[in-house]
């Protein structure tokens, strides 16, 4: 989808008094969520550096997903997914936290908070 597209979306939707989120894992998703000037941004698994200090500039929420981390080693997943998980989710984490915390605009995820979480 364009940015025009997604902020026609966002702007019919505001102009009906409505909320609009956008549950996006990848950075590019996250930063068209972010120009398009969405209400919160749902998951954000692969935010990052750029993106974070775009997040700053924005009146955006962040919701992140930490508990991934623990789903994909603990359920009945591939091998792949799980050491993907283990090799990616710490600095995944530590991205989220780092977001979450330069801004402090960020809610608790209501789809599944676990004992990793760096919010609790």
């Amino acid at each position: 989808m364009f940015d025009d597209e997604l902020a026609a979306i966002v702007k019919t939707a505001h102009r009906l008094n409505l909320k609009v989120a956008a549950h996006v894992h990848g950075t590019a998703g996250i930063q068209a969520a972010f120009r398009t000037v969405v209400d919160s941004v749902e998951h954000a698994s692969w935010i990052d550096e750029k993106t974070i200090n775009q997040f700053r500039k924005t009146d955006t929420y962040l919701v992140p997903t930490p508990y991934l981390y623990d789903y994909f080693l603990e359920s009945p997943t591939s091998e792949f997914a799980k050491n993907k998980s283990r090799t990616n989710w710490p600095c995944i984490l530590a991205n989220m936290y780092q977001a979450a915390h330069k801004k402090r605009r960020h809610h608790c995820p209501g789809d599944g908070f676990r004992k990793l979480s760096p919010w609790r």
